[in-house]
């Protein structure tokens, strides 16, 4: 009987250390999976092992006590509230909102700053604790997202495009923001680019995001509206 227990256990672990694997992989923590598959060594032979047992907590297994810290490092990822998602949603409107709110301010942006400063005046009364330009430490170069958001957890890459190919340079180089942040203590990342036109969809963007493997915790805005004409020079200045 106490072996066929035994045997029980150490299926259970088994499947608790395949499950916690997947998760992993699938919330891109590649540096963290690597670290969980090389600590998992040094409990070889221990998936039935009971050191201690107690009648309402159950077994005591080294393996399940270490299966149990690497769910509580990675819990944060999940504790995500319905208002931060809410409140998620109230930024989402705001950026969609800004050409309208230039517009109206007869302040068309002509450059990716001038966005920035738009952006950040309007986020500010939503989230009067905006940071600009907070950096995310990563191994040996820190990141730094144009805002972010900390009470949501939500950091925020801005971009400009004043024609077709710039809107495809911008979301080029949203793919490679999006790998200086991995691991980062923000669980939520939005790209936002401003276009003079409408060069590309959401939709087209999101297949683009979908091939390309990207996280799955960054989504990308796009919004077109009125930019500044660019002054054409007098010949013979420079």
């Amino acid at each position: 009987m106490l072996e066929q227990m035994r045997e029980h256990l150490a299926a259970l672990v088994a499947r608790a250390i395949r499950s916690t694997t997947v998760l992993l992989d699938l919330l891109d923590l590649p540096e963290t999976l690597t670290i969980f598959r090389q600590d998992l060594g040094q409990f070889a032979g221990q998936h039935s092992a009971v050191g201690y047992f107690d009648e309402f907590l159950g077994v005591e297994n080294p393996v399940v006590e270490f299966l149990a810290g690497t769910l509580e490092s990675v819990a944060p990822l999940f504790e995500d509230s319905s208002t931060t998602f809410e409140l998620r949603g109230v930024a989402l409107k705001i950026m969609r909102g800004l050409p309208r709110y230039l517009e109206l301010q007869n302040t068309p942006p002509g450059k990716e700053h001038d966005v920035q400063n738009a952006l950040h005046g309007i986020l500010a009364l939503a989230f009067p604790e905006v940071i600009r330009e907070a950096a995310a430490p990563k191994q040996t170069k820190s990141y730094h997202p144009d805002f972010a958001i900390n009470s949501i957890r939500t950091a925020i890459e801005v971009k400009f495009a004043k024609d077709e190919d710039g809107a495809k340079t911008a979301i080029g180089a949203l793919y490679e923001d999006m790998h200086g942040y991995a691991n980062s203590s923000w669980t939520h990342f939005i790209g936002f680019v401003y276009m003079a036109g409408n060069f590309l969809t959401e939709d087209q963007v999101k297949a683009e995001l979908a091939e390309s493997n990207a996280p799955k915790d960054w989504s990308v805005v796009l919004v077109s509206g009125h930019t500044k004409p660019k002054i054409k020079k007098k010949p013979g200045v420079e």
